[in-house]
């Protein structure tokens, strides 16, 4: 048995869909064309799922090629994104005191020669709060002059976080006024130099309360390290652990 479904004023030239045995055949008359657009859909589909956001895909964002200012740039990010900073001298609001909001992020700049923060003694560096296992990285840049009541070039509260060959130069706090780190932080430091910060209160270079650091290469002071409420301080540069 053969069922033809026909549709008023069809085109001419367009294909009649006939059922035929539980299934559907494509009756072209003459002069006429059928198109399949399967192919079509399924490239149309294919295009959509590459299109859309993949989950756990973490993006680049550039400064100053995607954001003119630092800050930008981190607030526009997504937990495990990558914040590039190019080589220069950044300085003004939105490139100092810089905030990641909480979340974990790898901020690169250029190099510590090359990439500049200069905060004029106006306000800190960066500044990065974590809970538990949340892991974030700092790498290549100098921060100039920051000034902050603790932790002037970088304050770490909690989280995991690793620094490696930056350098933290005439910071001005209270207390850590290269770096200060709280809350349980677990910090690591590689190739890091502190030079001409001052703290009026204690940790000239590096102050800890709580949680760990572990500092290798780095160039800090015996002197200019504190560490209280507890906090574990490993030294692998050769230098003297302070008393």
């Amino acid at each position: 048995k053969i069922l033809v479904w026909c549709y008023p004023r069809k085109p001419p030239g367009s294909a009649t869909i006939v059922a035929e045995a539980g299934r559907f055949v494509p009756r072209i008359p003459p002069g006429g064309s059928a198109v399949d657009r399967r192919p079509l859909l399924l490239a149309l589909a294919l295009a959509l799922a590459l299109a859309a956001p993949r989950p756990g895909h973490a993006a680049t964002l550039r400064v100053p090629g995607d954001f003119p200012l630092i800050q930008q740039a981190i607030d526009a990010a997504q937990p495990g994104d990558t914040v590039r900073v190019a080589a220069g001298i950044f300085s003004g609001p939105g490139n100092r005191g810089l905030d990641t909001r909480g979340k974990p992020l790898c901020l690169l700049g250029a190099g510590a020669g090359e990439t500049l923060i200069d905060c004029a003694g106006e306000a800190g560096g960066f500044s990065l709060r974590g809970e538990g296992e949340a892991r974030s990285l700092i790498q290549g840049f100098t921060v100039l002059r920051a000034a902050a009541p603790r932790g002037a070039g970088l304050a770490c509260a909690g989280g995991r976080l690793r620094v490696e060959r930056c350098a933290f130069i005439g910071g001005r706090a209270d207390w850590g006024a290269g770096l200060a780190a709280s809350w349980e932080a677990q910090v690591h430091l590689q190739a890091c130099v502190f030079a001409g910060n001052r703290a009026a209160l204690g940790g000239d270079d590096l102050y800890l309360v709580g949680g760990s650091a572990l500092l290798r290469d780095c160039r800090a002071s015996a002197a200019g390290i504190l560490a209280l409420g507890g906090a574990e301080l490993r030294r692998l540069d050769g230098a003297p652990r302070p008393q």
